[in-house]
């Protein structure tokens, strides 16, 4: 049924991408040791950080299913990945960073960070960067299996991605350089 939906570019329902991506709910794809770390995280609610990404997953390809049209559906997974690999692009440009007040900029109107102290905030983005790249992957391999997302629109991605770390580079960089001129 798949290979036909794809074929004529029919909607797949919630059903059908949940199906598809059980294997990766099931035993997310990561390293052993980052699989049990993950695992090990509990948070406020009692839940695991491998059980708040499945929900969140869960949701996200609830969200796509529910586009009307295939070419919709395309569109809003490859959004849905844009938006968890800006999250690995924030956390790329800012694990060198000790302070931050240097990325505060990027997460300090957000729902899910107002929750915590700002001391806490370089935790929260390494919780949030694990959910993302593990959201970004499956989805990506939905993509591929569905959506007939091609090699062309993956370096398409990357190149998003690469400007989009630019652009966030640019404040830190000039926080940074402030900082050092004032204690030196």
């Amino acid at each position: 049924m798949t290979i036909l939906k794809r074929l004529l570019k029919r909607p797949f329902s919630s059903a059908d991408l949940l199906g598809l991506a059980a294997h990766n709910i099931s035993k997310p794809p990561l390293p052993p040791q980052m699989y049990e770390a993950a695992a090990g995280m509990v948070g406020k609610r009692g839940v695991s950080l491998l059980d708040h990404w499945r929900e969140g997953f869960s949701v996200q390809l609830g969200e796509v299913a529910a586009q009307p049209t295939w070419q919709l559906q395309r569109s809003k997974i490859l959004r849905l990945v844009i938006a968890e690999n800006g999250w690995c692009d924030v956390f790329a440009c800012t694990n060198g960073i000790e302070s931050p007040d240097a990325w505060s900029h990027l997460v300090a109107d957000l729902d899910y960070f107002k929750a915590f102290p700002k001391d806490a905030w370089k935790s929260v983005l390494l919780q949030k960067y694990v959910t993302a790249l593990l959201s970004a992957v499956c989805l990506m391999e939905v993509a591929h299996r569905v959506y007939a997302l091609t090699k062309l629109k993956e370096i398409e991605l990357e190149l998003y991605s690469e400007y989009y770390r630019e652009i966030i580079k640019w404040p830190a960089a000039g926080f940074m350089d402030i900082e050092l001129r004032c204690s030196s």
